[in-house]
């Protein structure tokens, strides 16, 4: 992976979280006997919000406006 700049995330920028629903569901470790849940997960979309607030915006399909207007765009896929 390079970074290019895009990490670390830093309070003032708008963020957009895209793509799959894997930013919003609550994530686990391992499949079937393997499969943990934690005591109080946190999804990647939460976590984000809980550090930069009203800073982050969730849009599964986001319009090319508002691709162009973010400052990070964070993306999940399958």
């Amino acid at each position: 992976m390079k970074n290019d700049q895009v990490l670390p995330l830093t309070k003032g920028q708008s963020i957009l979280v895209t793509g799959s629903q894997l930013a919003i569901t609550n994530s686990s470790t391992g499949l079937g006997s393997a499969k943990v849940d934690g005591y109080d997960p946190v999804n990647f979309l939460a976590g984000l919000k809980a550090v930069f607030d009203d800073q982050v915006t969730y849009d599964e399909k986001p319009s090319d406006e508002a691709i162009r207007k973010a400052d990070r765009i964070l993306y999940f896929f399958k």
